[in-house]
């Protein structure tokens, strides 16, 4: 963290430079769990929504709810759509983070939508045998159509 915090004061830092592979330093942080890091680049003006991947798939992807909680405080798309259409709820069910799943439903993530290969994070948790997170989106589900 001291390097980076020597990189980020520096006057040429430029926050949203994307790795080879397409990651943001605030997608990282997300991944990595470090709510320090997290802190300081949105204090630091981080994009918090990328086009495509964004930081809240990455931090719903580790299951890190403080930053999923910064981030949607931030204004972070909840429903962000990754570009095959993948959401951070479906993120957050592929890696079988029950407890991301519950915040991202209470704060209003949409378990309806599909992504290009078909698939709703119920059907996720289902073709991943995620059996506690398909009963979760099974029950929420239920509770929507009424």
């Amino acid at each position: 963290m001291k390097v980076f915090d020597v990189l980020l004061a520096h006057p040429d830092v430029r926050l949203e430079i994307r790795a080879h592979n397409g990651d943001t330093a605030l997608m990282l942080a997300g991944y990595l769990a470090n709510l320090a890091a997290v802190n300081k680049l949105i204090d630091a003006g981080a994009e918090i929504n990328q086009p495509g991947w964004a930081a809240l798939h990455y931090a719903a992807l580790a299951g890190d709810l403080k930053i999923i909680s910064i981030l949607l405080e931030h204004a972070a798309y909840i429903d962000a759509l990754s570009p095959n259409k993948t959401t951070p709820l479906m993120m957050a069910v592929r890696s079988g983070k029950l407890a991301a799943v519950q915040l991202l439903l209470d704060e209003g993530a949409d378990a309806n939508l599909i992504n290009n290969m078909g698939l709703s994070a119920l059907e996720f948790a289902i073709q991943l045998e995620q059996k506690e997170i398909a009963a979760e989106l099974r029950s929420r589900l239920k509770l929507s159509l009424k």
